[in-house]
C-alpha cells in the first residue's frame, strides 16, 4: 500500500502504560513501512530519470537525422 505524506502526518502511536513513551514494536513497524516506501519511491524516481534521459537522447537523434535529410 503506498504511503502518503498524510499517513505520516496523521500517524498516532499507542502510549505505553507504566512508563512514558510509545510502543516500540508499533513505532519500529511504522518506520519499516516508511523505509520500504521511500526505497520504492527512490527506485521509481531513478527509473523515471533513466527513461527521460533515453527519450531525450532519442529525440535529439531524431532531430539530427531530420536535419540531415533536409540538407540532402
Amino acid at each position: 500500500m503506498p504511503l502518503t505524506p498524510e499517513d505520516v502526518r496523521n500517524k498516532q502511536f499507542t502510549t505505553v502504560r507504566l512508563r512514558e513513551g510509545y510502543d516500540e514494536d508499533e513505532v519500529d513497524a511504522f518506520l519499516d513501512e516508511v523505509e520500504a516506501e521511500l526505497t520504492r519511491l527512490l527506485r521509481e524516481n531513478e527509473d523515471l530519470r533513466a527513461k527521460l534521459a533515453a527519450a531525450t537522447r532519442a529525440a535529439a537523434q531524431n532531430q539530427q537525422q531530420g536535419m540531415r535529410k533536409q540538407q540532402e
